[in-house]
């Protein structure tokens, strides 16, 4: 099969002339349009329209780029039409927006006058630019493009499939390649356009991003490139990061630079952004950049150094990090690691485990903890094989910090004692916590049970599973990984490893996780907990829900007997990143919606089992930090 066409040869001619209104197009076209509405199963009248409309939409790949001189104007302009998306550079800025039917956007290149009033009218003031522009072709917005325009050929007839679930690859992987390319020639064209030293500077950053070109357009660029040069990896996360998510509030604006007052009084979120009336202004200015960053992070100046000579490639770009940890916690590991003293990283594995390490704490308590406290006792060296119990130790604080959230007066006092036991102590303390919180899970769980026993067609109710045709998954080496369905399930992998995987039933029923067994011949070596990441706020949790793929589920934890942390060269661990490999790339049918369904269940319909298990576990919490006063103390002074 051709790449560039999908074509697949050796089919039948036949009345193929008859199925398509154009006689200007080739056999090899008629062939490839046939051969699709074949794999679609498009037969009768509606055969006829599909060949026509799909030849028409692929005549042109509706990729493009054109320069073009507008009069009064000192620089050229540049137009880029990526399918449903235009992209505009006017000699400074790059703007990005949808395609509608008002712009009339040709889908082949425009000759030049076409180009010269389409470059007059997207120059117009009242239109608006809301999307990020495309730098690169190797991005998610890209890949998305490309699949989009691989729909459109379909016309009617693409609506009705589900692109996501890997039905018609066949179709879509080729025509995606094929667009892709186009895609990425075009993008070429235009960068080529663009001021080649910021491109340049944007690039050796490792972050391709307009926003951060943009920047380097305004006020002082000689000024801005320098500071990028000094600050790889803040400065972006800066540009790229959204107002509301800066780590300073406006109520510390006045403990700022006297030369920035102006700027700041001035500054208003509706005609202004913080990296232009803050960072723009001192960079502009002339400001150490140091002291600066000092007073935007709240980090010592030492650490601000340390970041500026550590390359973007070892401790994560800006891009990557958003990425992880989203517009506004990005450089949370960053200031961890660079307050580490002499455990400061120094390679890329070293950045790998301090971003692992501040995962795996509670996010709440990530800026409250001190860190040189609690690695105190700790390996020096980020290598060494105990760092994966460790972290496991911290994920479980994780989990015993979400049991005792709660609306009611006394869970909140318990969960902040946590906090602030968590912030003060060190692993050592920690982990003999964790070894009573394990044995209060089954005491609770005991607790909870007598109140609303488990009936016995409850045991093998299940929930819906992860792995929607087989519970099997069946590892090169030998091993099988077996999704867990029901609290019987759930019960005999706890009698197999000792651990406390029954207390999970709730989190299953509720949608909050999936559970999954490794397995030899049977006999359990490890279980293991699936989540999809946190809905964000930015979007309504029906679109996010809609959108969810098997690439973005995360493995919370993965546990031998007795709750030790499997290590990635086990046998149990990489048989389980075969199977997580497997699923993220989309070779295993998945459901993705995970209703609760826990009112279902008579024990959980009213809250009843949940709220005893949590009053159990918050109220042995408080009498084992011992912190009954104090918390009462604390809550209130907080």
């Amino acid at each position: 099969m051709s790449i560039a066409t999908g074509c697949i040869p050796g089919l039948p001619m036949s009345e193929l002339a008859s199925a398509c209104k154009a006689t200007r197009y080739s056999e090899r076209q008629l062939a490839v349009a046939h051969t699709w509405a074949s794999h679609f199963q498009i037969n009768g009248p509606k055969r006829d329209t599909f060949i026509d409309h799909y030849l028409r939409s692929t005549r042109f790949s509706r990729c493009w780029c054109v320069c073009v001189q507008v009069p009064g104007r000192e620089s050229p302009v540049t137009i880029l039409r990526l399918g449903h998306l235009v992209q505009l550079y006017d000699g400074v800025c790059i703007r990005t927006k949808k395609v509608k039917a008002i712009d009339r956007m040709p889908k082949r290149k425009p000759a030049e006058q076409s180009a010269l009033r389409l470059a007059r009218y997207l120059l117009l003031p009242h239109i608006s630019w809301p999307l990020q522009p495309l730098m690169t072709s190797f991005c998610d917005t890209a890949r998305s493009v490309a699949r989009q325009l691989a729909c459109d050929d379909l016309g009617a007839f693409g609506k009705a499939w589900d692109i996501d679930a890997h039905r018609h690859n066949r179709y879509f992987r080729p025509r995606s390649a094929y667009y892709l390319t186009q895609i990425g020639a075009a993008l070429r064209a235009f960068l080529a356009a663009v001021d080649q030293p910021r491109l340049f500077a944007i690039r050796s950053a490792n972050c391709p991003s307009a926003e951060l070109y943009n920047w380097l357009s305004r006020g002082n660029p000689e000024r801005r490139h320098q500071a990028l040069r000094s600050q790889p990896i803040l400065i972006p996360l800066l540009v790229l990061c959204d107002d509301d998510d800066w780590p300073l509030r406006r109520r510390d604006f006045d403990k700022g630079p006297a030369q920035l007052q102006a700027s700041l009084r001035r500054y208003h979120p509706s005609d202004s952004t913080l990296n232009e009336a803050l960072l723009g202004a001192a960079v502009d200015a002339g400001l150490p950049l140091v002291p600066l960053l000092t007073w935007v992070f709240g980090a010592p100046a030492a650490s601000i150094r340390f970041l500026g000579s550590v390359r973007p490639n070892c401790a994560g770009t800006a891009l990557s990090l958003i990425k992880r940890e989203g517009r506004g916690l990005g450089w949370l590991g960053l200031l961890v690691g660079a307050q580490l003293g002499n455990r400061r990283p120094q390679n890329r594995r070293d950045w790998r485990a301090v971003h692992e390490l501040l995962s795996s704490v509670p996010h709440n308590a990530a800026g409250l903890i001190d860190w040189s406290r609690l690695l105190a006792g700790t390996p020096t060296a980020w290598d060494d094989p105990r760092w994966p119990g460790i972290r496991a130790t911290l994920t479980d604080v994780r989990e015993l910090l979400s049991a005792v959230c709660d609306e009611s007066p006394s869970a909140q006092r318990a969960a902040k004692g946590l906090e602030y036991f968590l912030g003060r102590t060190s692993y050592a303390q920690i982990a003999r916590l964790v070894q009573d919180f394990h044995e209060a899970m089954a005491r609770a769980r005991e607790f909870a049970d007598s109140q609303g026993p488990l009936r016995e067609t409850d045991a093998h109710t299940s929930w819906p599973p992860l792995l929607s045709k087989s519970r099997t998954f069946d590892c090169p080496n030998g091993l099988q990984i077996l999704e867990l369905v029901c609290p019987a399930d759930l019960m005999s992998e706890h009698l197999a490893l000792g651990h406390c995987i029954d207390n999970y039933d709730y989190r299953a029923y509720s949608g909050a996780c999936r559970l999954f067994s490794v397995r030899e011949s049977g006999r359990a070596l490890a279980s293991a907990e699936l989540v999809m990441p946190p809905e964000r706020l930015t979007k309504s949790t029906h679109t996010q829900r809609l959108t969810r793929s098997p690439s973005e589920l995360q493995v919370v934890q993965l546990r031998g007997r007795h709750n030790r942390a499997i290590a990635g060269d086990e046998p149990a661990g990489v048989a389980f990143n075969w199977f997580m490999t497997a699923l993220r790339r989309g070779r295993l049918s998945v459901t993705l919606e995970w209703p609760d369904v826990s009112h279902t269940m008579s024990r959980f319909a009213k809250d009843a089992w949940r709220m005893h298990y949590h009053r159990f576990l918050w109220e042995w919490l408080t009498h084992r930090l011992g912190l009954a006063d104090a918390v009462a103390g604390l809550a209130h002074t907080a």
